[in-house]
């Protein structure tokens, strides 16, 4: 979701706009400058001062978001939504591709939901 650049001797994050997501956004409105700035304001706005500090002080305590059933759920339905749209199957290179991305690759509940709403092709 993230890239890093290095350039002139500064480092900075940018959301990946190949991502799969941000690619979605794209299909689904025409006018992606609003989406473009946006993410712009977002990228700007990473509070890299207050990680560090977090990261540093306490790492044991900094994680990702934690979600229930019901916002797992949801995540996934909204992203198999863009990546396989109008199907009752899942693509297994698809399928794989949620599975290593954050948030879902850390997460038992993920093949389970996702058995749930489509049929999963075999890899």
């Amino acid at each position: 979701m993230w890239d890093r650049v290095e350039e002139r001797g500064h480092i900075r994050y940018l959301i990946n706009r190949a991502h799969p997501l941000i690619e979605g956004f794209k299909l689904v409105d025409e006018d992606f400058s609003r989406i473009e700035s946006i993410l712009a304001v977002i990228e700007a706005s990473l509070p890299l001062e207050a990680m560090f500090s977090d990261v540093g002080s306490h790492p044991q305590n900094v994680r990702q978001s934690d979600f229930d059933e019901a916002q797992l759920e949801q995540l996934l339905l909204t992203y198999v939504g863009i990546m396989a749209p109008n199907s009752d199957r899942l693509p297994a290179a698809v399928y794989k591709q949620i599975k290593s991305a954050a948030p879902f690759k850390d997460d038992s509940r993920v093949h389970r939901i996702l058995e749930k709403h489509r049929m999963i092709e075999d890899q």
